[in-house]
């Protein structure tokens, strides 16, 4: 039997190591192919969200499996959303599933995306012209992130305080939440085997999960909104379940 082919993109600051640990506790059934995020240009403004996601897939669709699971976190979750609607136009028969961990479905009002905006400025500000590591010290002190330990926050830090903030900053302006479309309804409507998974202490991402049903949301109990990071061995247990539901083999 053929391992099913599993593609993920990592959240805002990641790299594609950043599934290392997930990925070593995974069964062999499945196998992973991780994705690096966007690199944008000098002015991130100058394109959609749906374009900046689709030329980037161009660039590397043809290094992946023919058909794929696709799993995202965060802002990886928010470029598998659009991707996916991207893939059911053009060719619907290569995505099998798919999976979203603590994935924003997009601002619900105007106001509430020019909040986000303002927001994502500042940050992005920062990033662009103050040290690395005092930005993120500052971005892991958010609530969001309020269920990391002292120790995980570190060993976050200390990963990605190598990362380009002017690099950085155009990522997270071009990709913002108030750039995207508002993937609600889409995800609604799907007919792909679809799940969401959010971490309990996560109570915005709970609720959002809620929305799709009981059937497409699992918690994990004692995380936040970095459930792959907080608990591999949950995420990994409950990525085979669900990825043999599917019927992908």
């Amino acid at each position: 039997m053929k391992p099913v082919q599993l593609v993920m993109i990592p959240g805002f600051l990641g790299r594609a190591s950043d599934f290392s640990e997930l990925r070593s506790t995974l069964p062999a059934t499945i196998e992973c192919h991780c994705l690096e995020l966007p690199r944008i240009a000098i002015d991130p403004l100058t394109d959609s969200f749906h374009n900046i996601v689709q030329h980037w897939f161009r660039q590397q669709a043809d290094r992946l499996p023919d058909r794929f699971v696709l799993l995202g976190y965060s802002l990886g979750a928010r470029l598998a959303m659009s991707l996916c609607q991207h893939l059911m136009l053009v060719s619907p028969q290569r995505l099998q599933g798919l999976i979203l961990e603590s994935g924003n479905f997009g601002a619900q009002s105007l106001a509430e995306r020019h909040q986000r905006w303002i927001h994502d400025q500042a940050w992005a500000q920062r990033f662009a012209t103050e040290p690395m590591s005092q930005v993120l010290s500052d971005w892991y002190a958010q609530n969001v992130f309020a269920s990391l330990q002292a120790d995980q926050i570190k060993r976050l830090i200390t990963a990605k305080q190598s990362l380009d903030g002017t690099l950085v900053a155009r990522q997270l302006l071009a990709l913002s939440v108030a750039r995207q479309p508002d993937f609600s309804a889409a995800m609604q409507q799907l007919r792909l085997p679809f799940f969401f998974l959010s971490g309990k202490n996560d109570a915005k991402y709970t609720r959002l999960g809620q929305t799709l049903g009981a059937a497409r949301h699992r918690v994990a109990n004692h995380c936040g909104h970095n459930i792959h990071f907080e608990d591999p061995q949950w995420f990994a247990a409950t990525l085979t379940h669900l990825i043999d539901s599917m019927n992908t083999h």
